[in-house]
């Protein structure tokens, strides 16, 4: 039996991921502002880089959720996302709730599995 890591419906990496840092801002107008670094594999054959992987920002307000869009790695896993958040289906307000009930920021792959997450600063 697996038991997977899934949040708020989103499954974490099939591989073990590590960030140095994560800082990120939201503004009630939902812009978005997040500066990660070192986001790099920590485990198999391809330890220690970024597999080539793009990232993005999604931001759950409840029920709410908004994402930003794809941004890619560079080589030592840094990234920055300057954005203005859109409505994931079946959300349809335009931008994030406020005040945004139970926030939580996950960075998400490419192919929609989760990386790091937190509590971001809502602004």
């Amino acid at each position: 039996t697996v038991n997977r890591n899934t949040v708020r419906g989103v499954n974490s990496p099939g591989q073990i991921w590590r960030i140095g840092d994560l800082k990120a801002k939201v503004n009630v107008n939902g812009h978005i502002r997040v500066d990660g670094q070192g986001l790099l594999l920590a485990g198999g054959n391809n330890i220690g880089t970024n597999a080539n992987q793009s990232v993005r920002a999604r931001l759950f307000c409840g029920t709410d959720v908004h994402e930003s869009n794809l941004v890619p790695l560079e080589a030592n896993g840094d990234f920055k996302i300057d954005d203005i958040l859109t409505p994931v289906p079946p959300t349809d307000t335009p931008v994030p709730p406020n005040p945004c009930t139970t926030p939580l920021l996950l960075i998400l792959t490419a192919g929609g599995n989760w990386f790091p997450a937190g509590i971001p600063d809502l602004d």
